[in-house]
C-alpha cells in the first residue's frame, strides 16, 4: 500500500459545496471527509451523497474513458471507439456544415447546472461560433428569483443567509420563513442551532415536512403545490389591510403601493384558503408575525421555480420584504457586494462579441434575452413545429435532457428529428443512447479548475486535481476550446488553463495563489439607500415597474395570474408534485451502487387515507397519470403528505435496463407526466408541479 495523500478542496456535487479533505492512495479515491477545521461550511449532506458520489464516480469501472461514434441506427447502443482528432474532426465538419448552409443559430449548446468552468467554455463557444441559442436550466432554477429581484429591487443578487456570507457581529434574524426551502441544506445544522439559540423563530411554508420541520420548525403551513404565490398575496392583503406595514420604509423606498393596495381588495381570504389549502387564520398568524417581528428574513427555494407563475410569485414575496422593511436592515434580507474579480460573462465574450439575440429561439422572451439562455421548452417548439426555426445540431454538457426536460416522449421525438447530436458525459445515459458522438469527460475533481455560482451566492472557489481522469478523458472546457481551435474561432486559448488567471482578473491573484486561499466570497453590506442608492430607475424599490408595463407585461403582481394554475377535474382529482431524494444529484449517478442501496428505485408518496380508498399497501408499484402520459413508482406510505397530493420521485432512469430501452428513461421518470407548450414571459418557465393527475394499481 502506497502513502495516503490528503487534498484540502470543495465536495462540487451540489452548488452547496462543503469544504472536504480527500484521501488518495496510489492514485485511488479512497475517501472524502469533512474538512473540520475550514473556516468554510464542512457539514457533510444527509445520507453523505457528496462522499459517495465522489468516490463511486472516480472508481467506477464503467466510466466513459475513449471518444465513441455510433454504428447503426440512432438509438441501437452500438458504439466503435475512435481517437480524439477524428471526434473532434466530425463536430467540426458538422458545425461548420451547418454554418454555411443554414446560419450559425443552427446549431445549439445544451448545457446543465455549472459545476466549475465548462458552463463558462460553452458560452463562450456558442458566442465565437455565432449561436445565441445555449439551452440552460435559467428559467427554472434562478434566473425567476433574480428577475424579480431585478425588476423590485434594481438588483439580482439578494443574498439568502449562508453561514460563510455573514460577518462577524451581523444580528441574526428573529425569524426564518422557509419558502419551499430545506433550511438544513440552505443554512445547515450549525446556522439552525445558532437560530435556536438565539430563540428566532422558524416557519416552514412547504407541502412536505422536511427534516427542519420535525426539528426546527415553529410554525409549519402545509400549502397546495402551485399555490405559493395567492398565499404570498393573502399575507400581502392582511398585512396591508390590517395597517401592519412599515409606513415609513413604504413612504420613503418603495414605489406603487397605492396600486398593491387595491389589487388586494380583488379577492377574500377565504378565496385564498379555498385555493391554497391553507386556513384563513394560519395566513392571518404568519402576516402578523412576519410584519412586526423584526428583522425577519424569508429564503425563497428552487421549488418555487417549477410553476408558470413563478416570476409573479418572486414578485411578490419581494413586495413582502418591501412593505415591512425587511430589506437592506441589519439582520433582514441583504444586498451583496461581488468580489473583485471577472466576471463570468466577460469570459463568455457576452460583451466584447456579444450575440444576435434577434435570431434567438427565445426572442419573445425578455429575461431570456438578457440572461443569454434559451429555455428548454423551445427545443421542442423548434423541431416540433418549426418555430421559428428546426434545430440541425446540438452539443451537450452536463445535462442529459431526454429526462430533465418536460415532456420527455417529446424531447425524444425532438431529439430524433435533430441531424447531429453530441455529448460530453462521464457515463452512458438516456441521451447518449441517441447520439452520434460521445465524449468521455473529465469532473472537478480530475483538473485543476475554478468553480463559481451566481446569484444569491456569488462566489469563487478553488478545485486543486486530485485525481487523474480515466483513460482518455478530457474536461469539457478542454472539449471546447479544442473544438474552437478546429473551427478557427477567435479568442481560443492553447490552452484552456489560461483561463484560470484570466478569471481571477482584479483579485491580485493567480491561480496558484488562489489555490491558497481557496475561496472568495461576496460582502453583505447593510448600506444605506441615501448612501448606496438602489439601482432601479425611480431609485426606489418598485412594486409597480413601468419597465415590465412598457414590455406588455403586467407591472405588478395579480391575484388573477397567480391563480392560474391548474385545477383538478373528476378525470384527474389528484394535484401532482415531486420530490428529488437525498441520494442523487438530479438525473444523475443512478449506477453508483452505493447511492442505490440507499434509493434502489423511484417512490411516490401517498396519505394511508389516499392508499386505503384506492386499495393500494406499501411497497406496491402504482401508476401514476397526467394528459400528457403515464408512468409507474414504488408506494411508501406517508401520513404527512396531504391526502390530495400525489409527491413523486423526479430524474428517474434506470442503467441496468439497457440501451436496448433506453436506460428505462420510460419507467419512472417524472417528466412523461409534463408538458412543454406553456412558456410564461418573461422567464419561460413551464408547469412543472400542481399537475391534475390520476393514480392507479400498476
Amino acid at each position: 500500500m502506497g502513502e495516503r495523500k490528503q487534498i484540502r478542496t470543495f465536495c462540487g456535487v451540489c452548488a452547496i459545496s462543503c469544504a472536504v479533505i480527500a484521501e488518495v492512495e496510489d492514485g485511488k479515491l479512497v475517501s472524502v471527509k469533512p474538512d473540520r477545521k475550514s473556516k468554510f461550511r464542512h457539514e457533510i449532506c444527509p445520507g453523505g451523497k457528496g462522499p459517495l458520489t465522489l468516490i463511486g464516480t472516480e472508481n467506477h469501472p464503467e466510466r466513459l474513458k475513449y471518444p465513441l461514434k455510433r454504428v447503426g441506427e440512432r438509438g441501437c447502443g452500438k458504439w466503435e471507439r475512435i481517437s480524439w482528432d477524428e471526434a473532434l474532426d466530425t463536430i467540426a465538419a458538422k458545425f461548420q456544415d451547418v454554418k454555411e448552409k443554414f446560419g450559425p443559430e443552427r446549431v445549439a449548446v445544451v448545457l446543465g447546472e455549472p459545476k466549475n468552468m465548462e458552463t463558462i467554455f460553452g458560452h463562450k463557444f456558442a458566442t465565437a461560433f455565432g449561436t445565441p441559442n445555449v439551452f440552460t436550466p435559467g428559467g427554472l432554477c434562478g434566473v425567476p428569483r433574480q428577475e424579480a429581484f431585478y425588476y423590485t429591487f434594481g438588483k439580482s443578487v439578494l443574498a439568502d443567509w449562508p453561514i460563510d456570507v455573514a460577518k462577524p457581529g451581523d444580528p441574526m434574524p428573529r425569524l426564518f420563513i422557509a419558502w419551499g426551502a430545506d433550511l438544513r441544506r440552505y443554512l445547515g445544522r450549525h446556522m439552525l442551532k445558532m437560530a435556536r439559540e438565539s430563540q428566532a423563530k422558524v416557519v416552514v411554508i412547504d407541502p412536505v415536512k422536511t427534516w427542519v420541520v420535525k426539528h426546527y420548525a415553529d410554525i409549519w403551513i402545509r400549502p397546495r403545490p402551485g399555490s405559493d404565490g395567492a398565499l404570498a398575496m393573502g399575507v400581502l392583503k392582511v398585512i396591508i389591510e390590517e395597517d401592519l406595514y412599515d409606513k415609513d420604509f413604504v413612504a420613503r423606498w418603495t414605489l406603487g403601493f397605492e396600486q398593491i393596495r387595491e389589487e388586494v381588495k380583488k379577492f377574500s381570504l377565504e378565496e385564498v384558503e379555498k385555493l391554497t389549502w391553507v386556513d384563513k387564520g394560519q395566513i392571518q398568524e404568519l402576516a402578523r408575525l412576519y410584519a412586526t417581528t423584526k428583522p425577519a428574513s424569508i429564503q425563497e427555494g428552487n421549488s418555487l421555480e417549477f410553476f408558470a407563475n413563478t416570476f409573479a410569485t418572486f414578485r411578490t414575496t419581494s413586495i413582502l420584504r418591501a412593505v415591512t422593511g425587511n430589506v437592506n436592515r441589519p439582520g433582514s434580507d441583504v444586498f451583496l457586494t461581488r468580489p473583485k474579480h471577472a466576471r463570468p460573462g466577460t469570459l463568455m465574450l457576452l460583451g466584447k462579441v456579444g450575440r444576435d439575440k434577434d435570431k434567438m429561439l427565445a426572442t419573445d422572451l425578455s429575461a431570456a434575452r438578457r440572461w443569454s439562455y434559451t429555455p428548454y421548452q423551445y427545443l421542442h417548439k423548434a423541431n416540433l413545429e418549426g418555430k421559428p426555426y428546426p434545430l440541425k445540431a446540438v452539443i451537450c454538457c452536463l445535462t442529459n435532457p431526454l429526462v430533465s426536460y418536460p415532456d420527455s416522449q417529446a424531447t425524444h421525438e425532438a431529439l430524433m428529428r435533430t441531424d447531429f447530436i453530441a455529448v460530453m458525459e462521464l457515463f452512458h445515459t438516456p441521451t447518449t443512447s441517441l447520439a452520434d458522438i460521445v465524449l468521455p469527460a473529465a469532473w472537478t475533481w480530475e483538473v485543476d479548475t475554478i468553480g463559481y455560482w451566481g446569484g444569491r451566492k456569488e462566489e469563487y472557489r478553488a478545485y486543486p486535481k486530485v485525481v487523474d481522469p480515466p483513460g482518455e478523458a478530457w474536461p469539457d472546457d478542454k472539449i471546447f476550446n479544442e473544438l474552437s481551435k478546429r473551427l478557427g474561432l477567435p479568442y481560443s486559448y492553447e490552452d484552456a488553463s489560461e483561463a484560470l488567471d484570466e478569471l481571477l482578473e482584479g483579485s491580485g491573484l493567480k491561480f496558484d495563489e488562489f489555490l491558497e486561499k481557496r475561496k472568495m466570497v461576496p460582502l453583505k453590506e447593510y448600506k444605506s439607500f441615501d448612501v448606496q442608492p438602489l439601482e432601479t430607475p425611480s431609485q426606489k424599490i418598485e412594486i409597480y415597474s413601468e419597465r415590465l408595463a412598457k414590455q406588455g407585461l403586467n407591472p405588478m403582481p395579480t391575484w388573477q395570474e397567480l391563480t392560474s394554475f391548474p385545477q383538478t377535474t373528476e378525470e384527474y382529482p389528484l394535484v401532482l408534485t415531486s420530490y428529488k431524494e437525498n441520494s442523487f444529484m438530479l438525473t444523475g449517478f443512478k449506477m453508483i451502487d452505493s447511492l442505490r442501496r440507499l434509493t434502489p428505485v423511484a417512490v411516490v408518496r401517498l396519505n394511508p387515507q389516499t392508499a386505503a380508498e384506492l386499495d393500494m399497501q406499501d411497497g406496491d408499484w402504482i401508476c401514476i397519470e397526467t394528459k400528457k402520459g403515464k408512468i409507474t413508482q414504488k408506494l411508501l406510505v406517508d401520513p404527512d403528505t396531504d391526502p390530495r397530493v400525489v409527491n413523486a420521485a423526479w430524474g428517474w432512469w434506470y442503467p441496468e435496463m439497457g440501451v436496448e430501452t433506453g436506460y428505462g428513461w420510460k419507467k419512472s421518470n417524472f417528466n412523461i407526466l409534463t408538458g412543454y407548450e406553456q412558456i410564461a414571459p418573461p422567464v419561460g418557465t413551464p408547469e412543472l408541479k400542481g399537475i391534475p393527475c390520476r393514480i392507479c394499481k400498476a
